[in-house]
């Protein structure tokens, strides 16, 4: 069973209405999603940024799903996921390559958590928080990213602060995807290549949105004017 989440508050609960119709075309599973309410265990989005993010794929393999997808409130599946999940099936995950290094966005906190240098971490690749999937046999994972959450590494400023890095590399956290980043890392794990429209990857949130992606964010959507 395949089980699609996401969660939206505020005035993001617009863009999940936006893109419930592609949703509810394409995807041939199971959806959850949280509308001003958050998943069962999950901390507030002020104590601990995006960990929703977790708890809610934490829902999923409680709740007995074999595979759970995670898309951010602006982002329209736009074709079928077939492909997409029979490589969840195979490989396990889904990770893909957003275009930073963990160097210019892990806080101290998180790095020196997993002992890893700000030299090492600058060859270790961001993963995109906004989609990402994983299959039953790797819901240690979830377990993972959630501790993390529970223990405070998904705090930090999404601008350049000194209370999370004084070195020069350090750009600003990215919560959730920098911890999801050092964990795919020390797995071993392949990550997609980045979103230009030519890489394997199935997300596409570039300039232009590629019809031959399963999910392509909202920006992309309005710039084509494309029907999903």
């Amino acid at each position: 069973m395949n089980v699609l989440v996401s969660v939206a508050t505020g005035g993001f609960c617009n863009n999940l209405e936006r893109c419930a119709p592609s949703i509810k075309r394409w995807w041939p599973g199971s959806v959850m999603t949280w509308t001003d309410q958050l998943p069962p265990g999950s901390p507030t989005h002020a104590e601990q940024p995006y960990a929703f993010k977790a708890f809610a794929a934490k829902w999923a393999f409680d709740n007995g799903y074999e595979t759970v997808t995670w898309i951010d409130s602006a982002i329209h599946v736009a074709s079928s996921p077939d492909c997409y999940i029979q490589h969840l099936n195979k490989e396990g995950y889904f990770f893909q390559n957003n275009g930073f290094n963990c160097a210019q966005t892990c806080s101290d906190k998180a790095l020196d958590y997993y002992g890893i240098s700000r030299d090492a971490a600058e060859n270790i690749v961001e993963v995109v928080g906004g989609c990402w999937g994983l299959h039953i046999r790797n819901s240690n994972f979830v377990d993972e990213l959630c501790r993390n959450a529970k223990i405070g590494l998904f705090s930090g400023s999404r601008e350049k602060d000194p209370n999370d890095s004084t070195d020069p590399r350090f750009l600003f956290c990215r919560h959730d995807q920098s911890l999801m980043s050092l964990m795919v890392h020390n797995r071993g794990w392949t990550v997609k290549t980045a979103w230009d429209e030519t890489s394997d990857a199935f997300f596409n949130y570039g300039p232009t949105a590629n019809p031959d992606k399963c999910f392509v964010l909202d920006s992309s959507y309005g710039q084509t004017n494309k029907s999903f």
